[in-house]
This record gives C-alpha cells, structure tokens and sequence, in this order.
C-alpha cells in the first residue's frame, strides 16, 4: 500500500508540473525612465489587457502586459503605450507568434503492485 502511494504523489506532481508550464504568458517591455512616465495600458489583438508599471531598478519602470488565459496559437498583434503626466503617449506595436507544442507520444506508464 505504501508503494502505491508514493507513486500516487509522484504521478500527481508530474501531473501538477506540466500544468505549470501551461501558466498565463505575460509581455515585459523595456525598461524606461520612471520620472517621465505614470502608466502604461496595452492591448492585444484590439482587446484591452491588464498592465502594471513595476519598478525596474533606480529610476526606471517597464511595463508588464497580463495576457490571461486562453492565448490561441497563431500571431498576435500587440500595441503598449505609455503615458505621462501630460496625457501624452508613446506606443510600439508589435506582433508574436504562439505555437503549440508537440503532443507527446508514446508514453507509458507501469505500475508495479508486487509486495
């Protein structure tokens, strides 16, 4: 019995580490001078994402992009723009391409039971 739970944790942290792996993409720009910017926003694909301007060492933030779930394979277009006091902004479009990756094959699992 005791056997078969230690594979039981092991098959179930396998399990949990390849979903980890699948986790949220998230996009971090360039850090840029922190006196001149206030916030930044982006969108993907015309769609409005959640942004954070974190600190990026002594005078310098960048922005970070929350992609969210459900990212499909294919190319994306994505546009950050940063704001200043001012209300002016600055932006940079640009475009990523997700690809899948391949489904594993062959794989096998045995269990042996025996005392």
């Amino acid at each position: 019995m005791k056997r078969l739970s230690v594979i039981t944790l092991t098959l179930g942290t396998l399990l949990s580490m390849a979903s980890i792996s699948y986790g949220a993409p998230f996009i971090i720009t360039d850090a840029v001078d922190a006196t001149t910017v206030t916030s930044c926003s982006a969108t993907v694909d015309n769609v409005e994402k959640a942004t954070t301007l974190p600190a990026a060492g002594v005078g310098k933030v960048y922005c970070a992009v929350d992609m969210g779930t459900g990212v499909t394979a294919g190319t994306h277009t994505v546009v950050v723009k940063y704001h200043n006091v001012w209300g002016s902004t600055s932006s940079g479009p640009f475009t990523f391409a997700k690809t899948l990756p391949a489904t594993p094959s062959n794989i096998r699992l045995s269990v042996d039971l025996t005392p």
